[in-house]
């Protein structure tokens, strides 16, 4: 047994609630702790001789019972006071200890054995567990609603946080305005002390969460009490606006009941126009269940992170998300029956709103359900209106045709069949910061994007932000900065990766405009630059679209899970910088090591395994970019024909730092997962007119198809210029991505002219039909050219790259 440490506890091993104010996420239940809880109720059981049983919960129960009474001194006790406990006798506290542990497992709320005993038990808008008959569940909870109604929010897996029980079907947390109308308790008033007591026309809201020192403003109130964690009174205020007092974190304000529709308490000094109150979801806060609550159920909503609240916010394509149960038939007495049918399938409950007009074909009948999915009615006609209390809608399908139902909202059904979407008619987004607005949208610059800015002679300047191994430390050329840091100097090391990369990109596109900016400080880590960045990129940088985020070598320390902590949130402290500055941030891993177990304060592959793999789901969080140096400059370090001394790493065996070759290989490498025209190769390759890669001067009517191809190539380029001018038939860049090195070979068409091969800037003359004009092309980045000749004949198929 131990104390939970699942995500969100407290350090002292104890659960908490979410906390909209703060965004403090609620204690996750790990599987570990569910298990060792398991484990001990199992173990109290075999104690017994009780054999677990899922059709009973009070077999905890009988075991203590059992035990209780197989203990003389005990047993005596039985029915009579516990001291200390107000409970009542001994037999009561064993079965609160047991429902209490029932209860632990059940998100809090209390477990009854079916819904009638739930809402017999629970007042409105209360929650409670009832046992799901689903072996992979534990519980299902219900809301009690007016009527009375139990209303099924979630279905409860063994390791669900208790996040997804206490909360609302869709997580999230009050807009601009946090006065919940609904929530508001009627004929009821607060006295000068915080104390309910009954009043004709007066309300009084649900506990409002507050920030101590936080000004908040409310329109149409009679009076505020503030609440302490405790929910003990705290003060009182009787005007507009005021700042939350110490100690508060709860407010509650009365009001008169006719003003229900238009208070607003907000967050500021002033009140703003009024909304409604409405529950902002969370990025990837909708789950399956959401879609009993009409909630938009599908994975779309995660790639844009904007959510509809509900189906009042969107406007469907198909409303039919294709979901079938095949070969069962929906009765058309009760709408409730199913039995197996040779000829019919049916759908799934489709969402719907009230009283209003749809069309679906081709289908057989359309069957009405409420909120409860009780039946209301069905209809066989291909356009019909939903009830008054309708929220959902079922179909029977002729099993042929169940695959192309279509439904949409209107007289008339689409022509053609249209996949289950939406649009969206307006968006919720977190009112918090510019985070958040800006996680729930799409990246302002990709990386292709600087690549076409750069083939247009635009200068898109991207900093590169790191530590030594971003400066250049062991490059030639380098001058360290010198504390204390001049940020209006644009640093620049000739051979550092930044430095080479731009010069790739000026050679590539033929202007000179384009800027990579060095912002790498040796020896600073990652909490260094999250505290300085304001001043880093305020000055010489601060015309950047881009920013590449490395880091990770500096900021080992010799406890994992502390520098796991801590690189994590200092990483995405810069995330969240760069997107609430106008940065585009992308990550970049770490350069690797020639000894990884070299740390001075660490030992092992810290580095990988922590901080790279940190910046790999800090990237997949928030939709980002991510060049991962680390992956291929290993397989450079170890399988290129490079020597690591004084070559890839930097004089005189430093074990750290890149030396010239291995920035140079980073920038090559940076360059191919910039550019999209790279062709990257691991295996043999053909380079010919039909190569989507290719630059080429040559029209596609001066090449001709082959009938039968000829050496592998099956275009072919025979003509003659009307000059003799050096022509550029094809030309591309390749970087070789496996452990090994190519060759390249040429291949005239039917005759030697004047051609000749350019690898690397370096020439070589065709004097054969077939020549191989470059042996032991390394790892990397290689520009391949075949070039005319100063001649006015073009004889010319292609090149070959062979390992």
């Amino acid at each position: 047994m131990h104390k939970i440490d699942g995500k969100n506890a407290t350090e002292d091993g104890r659960f908490q609630e979410y906390d909209p104010a703060t965004g403090q996420g609620a204690t996750y239940i790990t599987a570990d702790w569910l298990n060792a809880v398991q484990a001990e109720l199992i173990a109290i059981l075999e104690a017994q001789g009780i054999e677990p049983s899922k059709a009973s919960s009070a077999q905890v129960l009988a075991a203590l019972d059992g035990r209780f009474a197989s203990q003389p001194a005990l047993a005596a006790t039985d029915g009579a006071a516990l001291v200390g406990y107000q409970g009542g006798t001994v037999s009561d506290a064993l079965a609160d200890l047991a429902q209490g542990l029932l209860n632990g497992l059940s998100g809090g709320a209390p477990v009854y054995a079916d819904t009638a005993a739930g809402l017999a038990a629970t007042s409105e808008d209360g929650y409670f567990n009832v046992p799901s008959p689903e072996p992979n569940e534990i519980y299902i909870v219900y809301r009690h609603d007016p009527g009375p109604a139990a209303t099924a929010l979630g279905r409860t897996p063994s390791s669900a946080p208790v996040e997804l029980l206490l909360e609302t079907t869709v997580r999230g947390a009050p807009g601009k305005n946090k006065f919940n109308a609904a929530k508001a308790k009627d004929g009821t008033a607060l006295s000068d002390t915080g104390a309910e007591f009954s009043a004709s026309g007066r309300s009084v809201s649900e506990f409002i969460p507050v920030v101590e020192g936080v000004a908040y403003v409310c329109t149409a109130t009679n009076k505020w009490a503030f609440y302490d964690g405790a929910k003990s009174f705290v003060s009182l205020f009787t005007g507009t606006t005021t700042t939350a007092p110490v100690d508060s974190e709860y407010v509650r304000i009365d009001i008169l009941t006719s003003n229900k529709g238009e208070t607003q308490f907000e967050q500021g000094f002033s009140p703003s126009p009024y909304e409604d109150y409405e529950l902002v979801p969370r990025a990837r806060s909708i789950y399956p269940d959401a879609y009993r609550e009409r909630s938009i159920q599908f994975d779309a909503i995660n790639t844009y992170q904007v959510a509809p609240e509900n189906i009042e916010d969107a406007d469907f394509l198909n409303y039919h998300d294709g979901t079938l149960v095949e070969g069962m038939a929906i009765s058309m007495s009760d709408g409730v029956t199913i039995t197996a049918s040779g000829t019919t399938d049916h759908t799934n409950f489709i969402p719907v709103r009230p009283s209003t007009e749809y069309s679906a074909a081709p289908s057989q009948q359309a069957f009405f359900y409420r909120d409860d999915l009780s039946y209301i009615s069905r209809t066989g006609d291909d356009t019909f209106t939903t009830p008054s209390d309708c929220r959902f809608v079922r179909f029977n399908l002729f099993y042929l045709a169940s695959d192309q139902l279509q439904m949409n909202e209107g007289p008339t059904v689409s022509p053609e069949q249209q996949p289950h979407g939406y649009r969206l008619k307006r968006l919720h987004v977190d009112p918090e910061s510019a985070v958040s607005i800006t996680q729930r949208t799409a990246r302002a610059y990709n990386l292709a994007d600087a690549w076409y800015a750069w083939q247009n002679g635009d200068k898109f300047p991207i900093a590169m932000l790191g530590d030594s191994t971003t400066a250049g430390n062991g490059t030639t050329g380098y001058v360290a900065r010198s504390a204390p840091y001049d940020f209006t100097i644009d640093y620049v090391t000739p051979n550092s990766y930044p430095a080479v990369l731009e010069s790739i990109i000026h050679e590539a596109t033929g202007f000179s405009n384009a800027r990579i900016y060095n912002a790498g400080f040796s020896g600073q880590r990652a909490t260094w630059a999250l505290a300085n960045i304001d001043e880093i990129m305020g000055y010489a940088y601060s015309d950047a679209k881009m920013i590449g985020i490395s880091h990770g070598i500096n900021d080992r320390t010799a406890n994992i899970s502390l520098f796991a902590s801590n690189f994590y949130r200092d990483i995405e402290g810069l995330i969240i910088w760069c997107l609430e500055n106008g940065y585009q941030p992308f990550l970049l891993t770490t350069q690797p090591t020639a000894i990884p177990s070299f740390t001075g304060t660490a030992s092992g592959p810290d580095v990988e395994t922590v901080a790279n793999e940190i910046k790999r789901n800090l990237a997949d969080k928030w939709g980002l970019e991510l060049v991962d140096i680390n992956k291929f400059a290993r397989d450079f370090v170890t399988y290129s024909q490079y020597p690591m001394l004084d070559t890839i790493f930097e004089a005189p065996g430093n074990i750290i730092h890149f030396g010239d070759v291995g920035h140079k290989y980073e920038a090559e490498l940076l360059f191919a997962s910039i550019c999209p025209a790279v062709m990257w190769v691991a295996r043999d390759e053909q380079i010919d007119f039909a190569n989507q890669f290719i630059e080429s001067d040559v029209n596609w009517d001066e090449t001709e198809q082959l009938a039968t191809p000829v050496d592998g190539f099956k275009i072919q380029s025979k003509f003659t210029k009307g000059n003799s001018s050096d022509l550029l038939m094809q030309g591309v860049y390749v970087f070789n991505a496996a452990r090994g090195t190519f060759s390249v070979t040429g291949y005239c068409a039917d005759s030697v002219e004047s051609a000749y091969i350019s690898v690397n800037g370096a020439d070589t003359s065709m004097d054969a039909l077939v020549k191989t004009v470059a042996s032991d092309l390394d790892m990397g980045l290689h520009r391949i050219q075949a070039f005319s000749g100063e001649v006015t004949a073009v004889n010319w198929r292609g090149m070959k790259i062979v390992f």
